[in-house]
């Protein structure tokens, strides 16, 4: 095969770290991998990867190759791409981040759903707590919590806002009696959510404006989905998103003091911005969107799961 031919097989060995993950990824035989990577290196004349008995690493020169070719494939891609919208059929693998603390049974749902209407795409979906370059890292979409998107060349859709309200089991609210105003949380185990500043004290919404509370227990967490698991297991009583946690009948977990709220995150859908966006991104966008519309916000969560 032509050497230029050989190119997309080695960066998808270099992205895999493996040639076995390479082949599930093309769909090729793993020895047919081999053969075409190591046809590439006697081509050039160098030796591209490093192996081991467990992984491969690109050598210094298959770095080189790997930096200037993907990002000529990247080009060649959004070229074709721009040939290709017209005819409107998304296809091809899509790779999806999302917050690992999320409503997965809502995320799963849309998941499925979208790739029942369009057939001929593959969802690649990793879950993660850290903000994924999307660039960088060759990602097509995210699903994004934040108070405030930052400026960059990314582009964003709101999908909704979702406060956090106060939960507690009904067997913890039977062994410690149920708070009636915000101070009476200094009385009870709270579970604590271990944002970036580490602060215990939050601001509350309620009929009488805002009041500033500092919540006091004996754990804590930075994952909003071992709060929501805390507070299932009796823990205490715990701030959770009402898209992660709703009132939709779960029979295990109450709202406590309905009547107050702290101000939380918004959820967006964020792709990179470009000319022309892929039939597959600007069908997974609308697809997002249309879901959060039509699902009522009280069930976009797992509850009783």
């Amino acid at each position: 095969m032509d050497r230029v031919a050989l190119v997309p097989v080695f960066l998808e060995v270099v992205r895999r770290g493996s040639f076995t993950g390479a082949a599930i990824a093309l769909g090729l035989p793993k020895s047919t991998i081999s053969r075409r990577v190591a046809a590439l290196e006697r081509q050039l004349g160098v030796a591209l990867l490093a192996r081991t008995t467990r992984a491969v690493h690109p050598t210094d020169a298959g770095s080189e190759l790997f930096a200037s070719a993907s990002l000529a494939l990247d080009q060649l891609q959004e070229a074709t791409d721009a040939v290709a919208v017209h005819q409107q059929v998304p296809r091809g693998i899509l790779r999806v981040t999302a917050p690992s603390d999320g409503g997965h049974r809502f995320i799963a749902e849309t998941v499925a759903s979208f790739l029942e209407r369009y057939p001929e795409v593959r969802v690649e979906l990793m879950l993660t707590q850290r903000v994924v370059n999307l660039v960088e890292e060759r990602f097509d979409v995210a699903l994004r919590a934040s108070m405030r998107l930052p400026d960059s060349s990314l582009v964003a859709r709101k999908l909704a806002s979702s406060d956090l309200a106060l939960f507690a089991s009904v067997r913890y609210l039977e062994r410690r009696g149920e708070p009636r105003t915000l101070a009476d949380l200094a009385d009870h185990d709270c579970v604590h959510f271990r944002g970036s500043d580490g602060s215990r004290r939050l601001t509350f919404e309620g009929p009488s404006g805002e009041e500033d509370v500092e919540l006091r227990g004996a754990v804590s967490t930075d994952d909003l989905g071992m709060v929501r698991e805390l507070v299932r297991a009796g823990a205490g009583i715990g701030l959770i998103p009402s898209l992660l946690l709703p009132e939709c009948g779960d029979s295990v977990v109450k709202r406590v003091l309905p009547q107050h709220s702290v101000r939380g995150s918004s959820l967006y859908v964020v792709y990179p911005s470009s000319r022309h966006v892929s039939p597959k991104i600007a069908a997974f966008r609308d697809h997002v969107v249309e879901a959060y519309q039509r699902a009522p916000l009280a069930c976009v969560a797992p509850c009783g799961a």
